[in-house]
């Protein structure tokens, strides 16, 4: 069972940001992920150069993910500060599958690609909505992630019995 959702805690719900944050450019994320960081910090903590992180802070904004925090001085200019919305971002993945270009491989691979693609879309189907992602900083200022069965965060009567 997951640690409990603190009362700032965000649902993500858009595709485009839960497939952002939870693929492998997720971790520019991390540096604001529940603390107040410049761009040079986070570029420098993620290994990227100040004007790249620059423009993952500007998708994150755009995105309503990243927000400007404050301002600091340093080196006797002002340097504005980000962090996420919340402490904590809980991803709900889409329920719905999409398979691109799948006629070509229909055509050459009938039945068996039809029978995969009837059992993936079911399972995706049970599955996507179940599970969900919570991002964090734990007690030691570590970005975490926990995956947990939904029905922890929005008990409903369509929870598994135990």
């Amino acid at each position: 069972m997951p640690r409990a959702l603190r009362s700032n805690a965000q649902i993500v719900r858009d595709p485009e940001v839960v497939a952002l944050l939870d693929g492998r450019r997720g971790r520019y994320f991390e540096p604001f992920l529940g603390q107040a960081c410049t761009v040079p910090e986070a570029a420098s903590s993620c290994g990227l150069r100040p004007n790249t992180m620059n423009y993952w802070v500007r998708k994150f904004e755009r995105l309503g993910v990243v927000r400007a925090s404050g301002v600091r001085k340093e080196g006797g200019r002002r340097v504005r500060t980000y962090r996420l919305v919340a402490d904590q971002l809980v991803l709900l993945p889409p329920a719905a599958v999409s398979v691109p270009g799948e006629e070509s491989p229909r055509r050459e691979w009938d039945p068996l690609w039809e029978r995969f693609m009837r059992g993936a879309v079911h399972t995706s189907l049970e599955l996507a909505d179940v599970w969900v992602a919570r991002l964090y900083r734990d007690e030691g200022g570590r970005p975490r992630r926990d995956n947990f069965p939904r029905w922890h965060l929005d008990p409903s009567p369509s929870r598994p019995s135990a």
